[in-house]
């Protein structure tokens, strides 16, 4: 998991009111249990309670998301941690799944910084979805916060990946942001966490294959022994 520093929202945002819901891990919708609440549609893995996004760009990054699920899902060779589920290894799950929890504000506490409280806003919001029970933790959960200015990304803990990966992926698209164009730039790094994760797959298919050749190839010289 990494918290990036980024303004993710700036104020080229909608002006907060002082009604404005302070959601914490329990009181925030599911999504996939009710879409209505979350301003988007039926199967979707973005929830926008808030609505921070415009509908143009609630239905590009709806769309997205689930353009970069599919492709991953058809990805064979995922990276898993060695301790991971045998469910991971053997690929035996629906594949990785791609929130993006996007809010105004959430309940904060004194002794923290807004840093832990996003984080526990994250990692709690997962334990609601059930992700963390999930026999193979392979999700990224995206949380961008308008009030703190923050996003934060929680991997699911079986994924492996490089540390660096999501500083990477954000730094490359600070200039966006930067612009105030923080929607374009949410879309962007998720088409690229998805781009970044095949390409990691793809790699791991490649090792695997080239291995086989040579142990193929061993084999034709081993058998050559014997003519």
């Amino acid at each position: 998991m990494m918290l990036s520093l980024l303004s993710l929202f700036l104020a080229s945002g909608p002006v907060l009111r002082d009604d404005t819901q302070h959601w914490s891990p329990n009181t925030y919708p599911n999504p996939q249990i009710n879409y209505t609440l979350c301003n988007t549609w039926p199967a979707s893995t973005l929830c926008d309670p808030d609505h921070i996004l415009t509908d143009h760009w609630r239905m590009i990054i709806n769309k997205n998301i689930q353009e970069q699920i599919e492709k991953l899902r058809n990805s064979s060779d995922l990276l898993y941690n060695d301790n991971a589920s045998g469910r991971c290894h053997r690929n035996a799950t629906n594949g990785i799944t791609i929130y993006v929890i996007l809010a105004n504000r959430i309940i904060t506490t004194s002794n923290n910084s807004i840093d832990t409280d996003l984080i526990n806003f994250g990692n709690g919001v997962a334990d609601k979805y059930g992700l963390n029970s999930q026999s193979c933790k392979n999700f990224i959960v995206i949380v961008g916060v308008e009030e703190a200015k923050l996003a934060y990304v929680r991997t699911g803990y079986d994924l492996k990946l490089p540390n660096d990966l999501m500083k990477i992926i954000f730094k490359e698209y600070s200039e966006l942001f930067n612009a105030k164009n923080y929607m374009e730039g949410l879309n962007k790094i998720i088409t690229e966490i998805g781009e970044r994760m095949n390409d990691l797959s793809l790699q791991v298919f490649f090792s695997k294959f080239s291995y086989l050749l040579s142990a193929i190839d061993l084999e034709n010289r081993k058998y050559n022994v014997f003519y």
